[in-house]
């Protein structure tokens, strides 16, 4: 049987950022670190699963009237790209980083992590939903990459202490037809993977950027015998995105043989922007010199 004081809805995501809450007082509008906002990226859908508390009023020993409370939510979404900084804002713990490799220590039994903040846009209809102060815990999978971990949070979403639009709440969705980014447009570079490995060893991938660390900056990728174009591109995805000078610019993304580049903020086209593919000590893979403007940057 349906439970009509549930209220559950399951929204597909584009994007999906979290930003911790600095102050929550009765009268004041919260306020949040918007200058550290992280996106959240690899989130697929995410369900929000809200409470109604009944109340009956009594009298004569009957009910007299029956009146709704707007409880706490339950909120959970997985991220196959948590990065390590949200998951140490929401989950507590600690980041050890060497140069070989970053760790990441959860909590400890009595750690508990932040209030943050939900802001994503909605797919298909690109509603804007926020979710202003939630609280729970990280389900760790795994790592992708360096920087990056496969994890699922599941917590709760209470009611602000301090008023939005005159009122606490717990949330809000409001249609739109923008992005989180206001203004401008993020440049967007595809580079594409082509043949099979032939010989086990190393591709050289060189990232050329306006405002790179070390541009043009090459990357060698361990590739092994018979490795297809999708697998040669998932590599090189992984290393780019364990790569801190590159992760400082972009957002790695891609599917099956493109490898795909975001820039983090709006800002003017960059005509430098390139990722080329070629083989070093490996061999099977088409050289691919020039990548190919997916979106042209925009200033906002």
């Amino acid at each position: 049987m349906v439970n009509p004081n549930k209220n559950i809805r399951i929204f597909g995501i584009i994007e999906l950022y979290v930003t911790k809450l600095l102050s929550d007082e009765p009268g004041s509008e919260p306020t949040y670190d918007e200058a550290n906002k992280i996106k959240v990226a690899g989130v697929n859908s995410l369900t929000y699963e809200g409470n109604l508390e009944e109340i009956k009023g009594r009298g004569d020993e009957r009910v007299c009237e029956t009146e709704y409370a707007d409880d706490d939510a339950k909120v959970t979404f997985e991220s196959l790209y948590f990065p390590l900084p949200a998951a140490q804002m929401i989950n507590g713990g600690e980041i050890v980083e060497s140069a070989e490799e970053v760790e990441y220590f959860g909590p400890g039994p009595d750690e508990v992590g932040e209030y943050f903040k939900i802001e994503a846009i909605t797919k298909p209809r690109r509603e804007k939903i926020t979710i202003y102060k939630n609280r729970g815990r990280l389900e760790v999978k795994g790592m992708n990459g360096k920087q990056f971990m496969n994890a699922t949070f599941a917590g709760t979403a209470v009611h602000t202490q301090g008023n939005i639009q005159g009122k606490p709440r717990r949330h809000s969705l409001k249609k739109t037809n923008y992005a989180m980014y206001a203004g401008g447009a993020r440049q967007i570079e595809t580079a594409t993977v082509a043949g099979t490995i032939s010989t086990a060893g190393n591709a050289s991938v060189t990232v050329t950027a306006s405002g790179l660390v070390g541009t043009p900056k090459e990357i060698p990728v361990a590739v092994a015998l018979n490795d297809s174009a999708a697998v040669v591109a998932q590599k090189i995805r992984e290393a780019l995105a364990s790569d801190t000078a590159i992760v400082a610019l972009f957002e790695v993304g891609g599917a099956g043989a493109a490898v795909v580049l975001t820039k983090k903020t709006a800002a003017a086209n960059d005509a430098t922007l390139n990722i080329a593919i070629a083989n070093d000590t490996c061999d099977g893979l088409t050289d691919a010199p020039t990548s190919e403007d997916t979106a042209i940057g925009q200033a906002g």
